[in-house]
């Protein structure tokens, strides 16, 4: 699977974590325009090496940005506005244009 968008679907709850194992070709998920709650599941960026695209807006998460975001090397697009996260992104292999 290269795209998995499940915006606006009216989603509750946290977001198990397990969805996304053995997606390694995942380019984009969009998850926005729900009601998740908790925090971004830390290995939305494990072996996900052609994620570009992450768009988790206008959800109920709460807490840090999770450190391993770091790992997602070729992530452009990060759209995570719209819910009560704290603290800055993590600079480790995250290279944005300018």
């Amino acid at each position: 699977m290269k795209v998995m968008n499940i915006s606006s679907n009216f989603l509750t709850g946290y977001f198990p974590s397990t969805t996304l194992e053995g997606m390694t070709n995942l380019a984009a998920l969009n998850m926005s325009n729900n009601s998740f709650t908790g925090e971004i599941p830390s290995t939305v960026c494990v072996e996900k090496p052609f994620l570009v695209v992450l768009d988790i807006s206008y959800n109920q998460f709460i807490g840090r940005i999770p450190p391993e975001l770091g790992k997602c090397s070729g992530l452009r697009v990060l759209k995570a506005g719209q819910n009560q996260l704290s603290g800055t992104l993590p600079d480790e292999n995250l290279s944005f244009p300018h």
